[in-house]
């Protein structure tokens, strides 16, 4: 609808504070300063909008994406294996945090 296209369009144009580990250290900067490589530290208690597209390298969340696919049930997304497999977009869609979607609860 296009109540949802504007809720969605809206948050893509969010800004957060957002705690990242970069070149080996942690440090709290803005989502405009993400880039790629940037390893975010999601916090735990949700309640987290996810402010760029991410794959999920350590725990497990349980992710609100009713904003993108009208879904009402949360989704569970887990780590992503450690393996030598090429990555694919569309086959590992359960390790992949999707911008604009809120982490309700996360375990680390």
């Amino acid at each position: 609808t296009r109540r949802q296209n504007r809720n969605l369009r809206d948050k893509m144009k969010s800004e957060s504070k957002v705690r990242v580990i970069r070149n080996n250290r942690e440090v709290e900067l803005s989502s405009k300063e993400l880039v790629p490589g940037d390893q975010v530290l999601l916090p735990t208690n949700g309640g987290y909008t996810v402010e760029c597209d991410s794959v999920l390298v350590e725990g497990s969340c349980v992710v609100n994406e009713s904003m993108l696919t009208g879904e009402s049930i949360p989704v569970t997304k887990v780590t992503i294996p450690d393996e030598q497999v090429k990555f694919n977009y569309d086959q590992q869609r359960q390790y992949i945090l999707y911008q604009g979607t809120e982490v309700m609860q996360g375990k680390s």
